[in-house]
């Protein structure tokens, strides 16, 4: 077996072991004058590292689910485990992930932002029942998936990545003006 070393990042390194060459590799014939060559094998699938918008663990355990009411500029905790997911006014903060406007700039109406909104949000197309695996590949930064105006109707879902990485469903349950009610899951 010989080392194998992916750098990704400044300080982040991976390693495993890969097999040593074998000996009895068949040769590869030399392309001829007129060909472009041998075709380049595949990319053999090696473990990746995890990332909030691609982990290893497409499942999860539930962490916290429950209804939260938000309001009008109004910023929420996902990763809290307060009652009314520690929820501020007009500060946005670190360890916010999700907030709803009744009027946003460049939303024609409503909007729910996320941090380094639209990064860490995104619309989920279909009717459901969405699981986290939905979050998982959800269209994170992609404008057609932003939560905005009349996307933000009874039924729909939004996933979010929190500030500690998790990934968070909001389903909308309610509309009423200056508020969205939605049933929240967030998984480990």
């Amino acid at each position: 077996m010989l080392p194998f070393v992916i750098a990704a990042g400044a300080s982040l390194v991976q390693s495993w072991f890969v097999p040593a060459p074998s000996a009895s590799v068949p040769a590869v014939p030399a392309p001829s004058a007129g060909s472009p060559g041998p075709e380049p094998a595949p990319a053999p699938d090696l473990p990746r590292t995890p990332s909030p918008t691609d982990p290893a663990d497409p499942t999860g355990q539930v962490r916290r689910s429950g209804t939260l009411v938000m309001t009008d500029y109004t910023a929420y905790d996902l990763d809290s485990k307060a009652a009314n997911w520690s929820p501020t006014g007009d500060d946005w903060g670190p360890d916010r992930d999700v907030a709803y406007a009744s009027r946003w700039a460049d939303a024609d109406g409503d909007a729910v932002i996320g941090r380094k909104d639209p990064k860490y949000v995104a619309l989920l197309s279909g009717g459901g029942p969405w699981q986290r695996a939905d979050c998982v590949h959800a269209p994170y930064s992609e404008p057609s998936a932003r939560p905005v105006g009349d996307r933000l109707t009874q039924g729909r879902a939004i996933c979010v990545v929190t500030s500690a990485k998790r990934y968070a469903l909001l389903v909308v349950t309610g509309k009423a003006p200056g508020q969205l009610t939605v049933r929240v899951t967030v998984w480990q």
